[in-house]
């Protein structure tokens, strides 16, 4: 039987002294600003931020995934994503498609790469929300698609979605239905769409 290829979309919606001097047992005196107390206050820096314990759900509203082994709940900020190593396609960057401000409820997608290798990567769809005009670095992140079969990709469930490799009966089997939709409201649903040679994953939850 001919095995279906499937690419994955993932969409959820909206939306961390002393004087200087000489030194004499420690203690500064006046004379030479470039000697210091032992003792004196020493400027602290900011911790570094925590990664958010994230764990991984059963229940498919509650929008879960795991990456190369990382687990995100969308919507989610962008710099989670940064800090575990995925950034921008460099066209991205350098047309300033995060920076430039846009409209609000306007939705679109940027490939991000694992750790800089080419044959991992994914693409995060970032939603402007509803409120004021603004860039999409700070918008939220409400979904993820177009997974490589590289990328290590799991669902509620501990489904293993793969790229090319997985399909609908798998899919079927995991969550029951029909295999294609998993609707829990007008703007929140699972959604699998198939297409020629092609099975496009969806998920999307209301940001109404």
């Amino acid at each position: 039987m001919k095995i279906k290829k499937l690419l994955v979309i993932l969409l959820a919606a909206v939306l961390l002294t002393a004087c200087g001097g000489e030194k004499n047992d420690g203690i500064a005196t006046p004379g030479n600003p470039d000697n210091v107390s032992d003792n004196s206050a020493k400027e602290t820096e900011a911790p570094a931020p925590t990664r958010p314990d994230i764990q991984m759900s059963d229940n498919l509203e509650d929008f879960t995934v795991s990456l190369n082994g990382l687990v995100y709940q969308f919507p989610c900020d962008v710099q989670i994503f940064l800090d575990d190593g995925w950034a921008p396609e460099a066209g991205a960057v350098s047309r300033g498609v995060l920076t430039k401000i846009r409209n609000p409820d306007e939705e679109m997608y940027v490939t991000f790469y694992y750790k800089e290798d080419p044959d991992n990567h994914i693409d995060l769809f970032f939603w402007t929300g509803n409120g004021e005009r603004k860039s999409l670095e700070d918008s939220q992140v409400s979904g993820v698609g177009f997974i490589s079969s590289k990328t290590e990709f799991v669902l509620p469930g501990g489904f293993r979605f793969v790229e090319g490799v997985t399909t609908k009966d798998d899919v079927i089997a995991q969550y029951g239905g029909n295999g294609t939709n998993y609707k829990f409201s007008k703007n929140s649903y699972y959604q699998f769409i198939e297409s020629g040679d092609s099975f496009d994953f969806r998920v999307c939850e209301n940001h109404e």
